[in-house]
């Protein structure tokens, strides 16, 4: 089910992200290499919890991570306008979670805390990319 639900939220966030000046690819899977695709909103899974509300029932809550990532060399732009980026996928992303907080796939979605923006190169072949990671949960019943 948690598939299901990062799937989901892959679908409205590809529909809502990808745009000029904004995201250019959306994606629920990890990418080998991200030059040339970038910036790049990946969803992936965080884990799970499931309350009990009978004795035979539970609900559970899906985290999930939704990453940005904006690298400045490939797109031309300085390092203001990549961190730009990022603050605007940022808000974006805000106001699809805000706009969907019901939807069929899940019962409520919402951020799990505060996101956290910094910039790194293990991963990526060397190149710099700003990340911005926004913890997510959903709950499903």
């Amino acid at each position: 089910m948690r598939q299901t639900v990062r799937d989901a939220l892959g679908v409205l966030l590809t529909a809502n992200l990808i745009g000029p000046n904004q995201a250019q690819t959306v994606t629920t899977s990890k990418l080998e290499n991200m030059v040339g695709l970038a910036p790049v909103v990946l969803v992936e899974s965080a884990g799970t919890d499931r309350t009990a509300i009978t004795f035979e029932d539970d609900m559970p809550l899906f985290d999930l991570r939704v990453i940005i990532y904006v690298q400045q060399a490939t797109t031309g732009w300085t390092n203001a306008q990549a961190m730009d980026a990022v603050d605007t996928i940022e808000s974006l992303l805000a106001d699809v979670i805000e706009a969907n907080r019901c939807t069929c796939d899940w019962d409520y979605i919402r951020y799990n805390g505060p996101s956290e923006v910094d910039e790194i190169t293990e991963g990526t072949g060397g190149a710099r990319y700003y990340r911005e990671i926004v913890p997510i949960r959903i709950w499903v019943h």
